[in-house]
């Protein structure tokens, strides 16, 4: 799976949520992560756009304040 994008909400402890987009490279189609304290959720396989938008309406439901991580891959 190759990271699109990942937001983090600043918070820690059990207020922490990562969110991430992957894209599969074969496939073109994409997965939503949503890690938190306890756990570790995928969702169904999405369209990129579609996988973009479930990840804003999840940082806009989610309280913190969210910044984009840098998933770029070493060159």
């Amino acid at each position: 799976m190759e990271e699109l994008a990942a937001w983090h909400n600043d918070a820690t402890g059990f207020d922490e949520m990562i969110v991430f987009v992957r894209r599969n490279p074969s496939s073109g189609s994409c997965e939503v992560e949503i890690r938190t304290h306890e756990r570790s959720k995928l969702q169904e396989l999405l369209s990129e756009p579609n996988a973009f938008a479930l990840a804003a309406q999840i940082r806009k439901a989610a309280r913190g304040r969210w910044r984009r991580l840098d998933v770029t891959a070493p060159a």
